[in-house]
């Protein structure tokens, strides 16, 4: 099959498609360029503060410190850092298979921690909305970590995406106007030629 019985046989469609084809492949690109570098760098940089604040957490309760101050960093973390957190003393992590193809965001926790916290650690994004679970092996016990999915996702790249579609969609908009407004002359002049040849 030939790529012109695809095309449109129109001057009016023609003409859509030579502006139309840039104007894709300019948000192609821009899309690309954004999510592959942006937002893998914005990812990264949440998943290391809150790897940070984690690996706080994990100094201030090892050795484990009495009960009062273990009541004492609770309290400053569900202020300070907005993480609840749960002592499970004499518990071991239970061997977890890993997810087969964990997304970006959990990829750049995982690397994070293991840079950051270097102690055994499990994560789970999928057994409570909106919320990431992270159970971390401690000497006398498991550490676990209730933290809101916003310390990792970011909404530039949904804002950026919607800004992208309707910009596009109000261009193209105002370029069929105008196409309409140029080709209609045009048009007319072919079919005054056509009725004066006949």
């Amino acid at each position: 099959l030939e790529i012109k019985n695809f095309l449109p046989k129109t001057l009016f469609g023609r003409s859509l498609v030579i502006i139309v084809t840039p104007l894709i492949l300019m948000q192609a690109i821009s899309t690309f360029v954004f999510f592959d570098r942006h937002w893998d760098t914005m990812t990264r940089r949440l998943a290391h503060t809150l790897a940070g604040d984690i690996s706080y957490l994990v100094d201030a309760m090892a050795p484990l410190p009495p009960p009062e101050a273990i009541d004492d960093i609770t309290r400053r973390a569900r202020e300070l850092l907005h993480m609840s957190i749960a002592y499970k003393p004499e518990s071991i992590l239970a061997n977890a298979s890993k997810s087969a193809s964990p997304d970006r965001v959990e990829f750049r926790l995982t690397e994070a921690l293991e840079e950051r916290v270097r102690r055994p650690f499990q994560t789970d994004t999928q057994s409570r909305s909106k919320r990431i679970v992270i159970d971390i092996q401690l000497a006398d016990g498991v550490l676990e970590i209730d933290v809101h999915q916003k310390r990792l996702y970011s909404s530039t790249p949904y804002i950026f995406l919607m800004w992208m579609v309707g910009s596009s969609l109000v261009l193209f908009a105002i370029a069929i106007v105008f196409m309409r407004n140029q080709i209609r002359p045009i048009r007319r002049l072919a079919a005054a030629a056509r009725d004066f040849g006949m």
